[in-house]
C-alpha cells in the first residue's frame, strides 16, 4: 500500500492524522477505545506536562509500563516535545534497572505503581533521576514514597492541551531500545524519527496492509515490536489497533474475533496456539461489536516475525 506526503517527524505524523481521520477509531483497549482525535489531544496533554515539568527537547524518560493507552500517548507526548523515550522490560528489577535508567541519562521514569518499590530499592544510586510520574495508584495509596519527586500521572496531564511549539526535526533521536541483554548488560539502541517512519513504511507493504485493517497485537509496548510494526505502521496506514494487555494463549481467539484483520507474533506463539484445545466458538465473531466492512480477502491475515 502507498502511502503519500507522510510526516517525515512522529509529532507531524500525528497531527496530519488526527485532521484527516477525526473521529475514526484508532486504538482499543479492552472495554475503552480511542479516536485519531483522542489520541492527537492526550499525546497534547502529555507533551505540555512533560514541557511543564522541564523535560527539553533531547532529554531522555524512561517508561516502565504494561500495555496500556497511557504507553501509547505518553510515548507520542515525548515525541511531540522532542525528547526521547526509553523503553524499560517489565520483567526488569536491580542491576537490570539501574543499568538502563542510569546509563540512558534519564532525567524523568514514569512507572506503574506496581513497579514502584522496585525504583525504590535502587533510588540511592540513581544521581541523574530528577522526578518520577507514577500511573496507576490504588485509591488511598501512597506514591510518595521515594526521595526522588513524585507526582501522580493525572496530576502531569493538567497541564495544557494545545500544541507545545518544539521543532523537532527528521534526524532528530525518537528512542532508545534496549537489547535483551543476553551476553551481558543491555545495549541501547538510538533511532530517529525518519528511520522508524521507514521501517514502518516498510512493514505496511510486508503485510499486504489495507485501511480496513485492524492489527491485534499483544507484543509488550516496550518492544520495537509493537511500538513501530505495530503502532507505527498503523498509524501511518490509517487503520486500528486492538491492544492486549498480555500474551494469553487461553484467551487469544476470544480477543482476535473482535474483528482484528492481522496479528503480528514471535515464534514461538503459533506452537502454543496449536495446543490449545479446540472450541466450539473458535471459528465465531463477535456479534455484539460494531465492525467495519471487512472483504474475505483482508479477513484472517496474519504476520510472522521470528525474533
Amino acid at each position: 500500500m502507498e502511502i503519500d506526503d507522510t510526516p517525515r517527524v512522529i509529532g507531524e505524523l500525528i497531527e496530519n492524522r488526527a485532521r484527516k481521520l477525526n473521529n475514526k477509531i484508532f486504538l482499543r483497549f479492552k472495554d475503552q477505545k480511542f479516536t485519531y482525535n483522542d489520541m492527537n489531544h492526550y499525546s497534547n496533554q502529555c507533551a505540555n506536562g512533560l514541557v511543564k515539568l522541564g523535560i527539553n527537547k533531547g532529554d531522555k524518560v524512561s517508561i516502565m509500563l504494561a500495555n496500556c493507552p497511557e504507553y501509547i500517548f505518553l510515548w507520542f507526548g515525548l515525541a511531540k516535545c522532542g525528547a526521547v523515550e526509553v523503553p524499560i522490560n517489565t520483567a526488569y528489577k536491580g542491576g537490570f534497572l539501574l543499568h538502563i535508567v542510569d546509563q540512558s541519562d534519564s532525567r524523568m521514569v514514569v512507572i506503574a505503581y506496581e513497579f514502584l518499590d522496585r525504583l525504590k530499592m535502587i533510588e540511592n544510586r540513581l544521581k541523574k533521576l530528577e522526578k518520577v510520574i507514577v500511573l496507576g495508584a490504588p485509591a488511598g495509596r501512597e506514591i510518595d514514597i521515594l526521595r526522588i519527586p513524585t507526582i501522580g500521572f493525572n496530576e502531569m496531564l493538567g497541564r495544557g492541551e494545545g500544541c507545545v511549539g518544539v521543532e523537532v526535526y527528521p534526524k532528530d533521536p525518537i528512542s532508545i531500545i534496549y537489547t535483551s541483554g543476553t551476553t551481558g548488560l543491555s545495549k541501547g539502541a538510538l533511532g530517529s524519527h525518519n528511520f522508524w517512519i521507514i521501517v514502518a513504511e516498510k512493514m505496511l507493504w510486508y503485510r499486504d496492509h489495507r485501511k480496513e485493517d485492524i492489527y491485534l497485537t499483544f507484543m509488550p509496548l516496550y518492544h520495537f515490536n509493537a511500538q513501530v510494526l505495530t503502532t507505527l505502521s498503523l498509524l501511518i496506514g490509517e487503520a486500528e489497533m486492538l491492544l492486549c494487555d498480555k500474551f494469553s494463549a487461553s484467551r487469544f481467539w476470544e480477543e482476535i474475533r473482535h474483528c482484528a484483520t492481522q496479528f503480528n507474533y514471535l515464534g514461538a506463539v503459533m506452537p502454543i496456539l496449536a495446543k490449545q484445545p479446540e472450541k466450539p466458538d473458535d471459528l465465531d465473531k463477535d456479534t455484539n461489536r460494531t465492525c467495519p466492512k471487512v472483504s474475505a480477502e483482508t479477513s484472517w491475515r496474519y504476520s510472522g516475525y521470528m525474533g
